[in-house]
């Protein structure tokens, strides 16, 4: 198992986190796109974006192809507690989100069209 800083190399990017795998403790920061691609530039992407509705916008705000490899990629948890994608322990994920109205709820099971997305936010979560 590799594990992964921004400056290895590699760089793990979603549309959300599931806080049920934040094991150890973290800090997120709120991000511009101009700092999400200075740490991704030259870096091998590795995905777990969930919502195929919203990739190619989401891709088209921060500049860079966010297509996972594989369909669902999931994450999960290294022994000590790092997220882990394709066989990479990470320190550092970003989190790319769409912002909604106020108040608007999807209908349960329906995906979010694009036209309902006011703009997007970068997070950057840190262990």
């Amino acid at each position: 198992m590799t594990l992964a800083n921004d400056s290895e190399g590699h760089i793990l990017v979603g549309n959300t986190f599931p806080f049920q795998l934040i094991r150890r403790p973290v800090s997120i920061t709120v991000e511009t796109p101009a700092e999400f691609l200075r740490h991704a530039e030259g870096r091998v992407v590795h995905s777990f974006w969930g919502h195929n509705d919203t990739l190619e916008a989401a891709s088209l705000y921060v500049g860079l192809d966010l297509t996972p490899r594989r369909s669902r990629a999931a994450i999960t948890l290294d022994k000590d507690g790092y997220p882990q994608l394709d066989g990479i322990s990470f320190r550092t994920c970003w989190i790319v989100s769409a912002v909604l109205p106020e108040r608007f709820r999807p209908e349960e099971n329906k995906a979010v069209g694009s036209d309902r997305i006011l703009h997007w936010q970068i997070l950057r979560i840190q262990w």
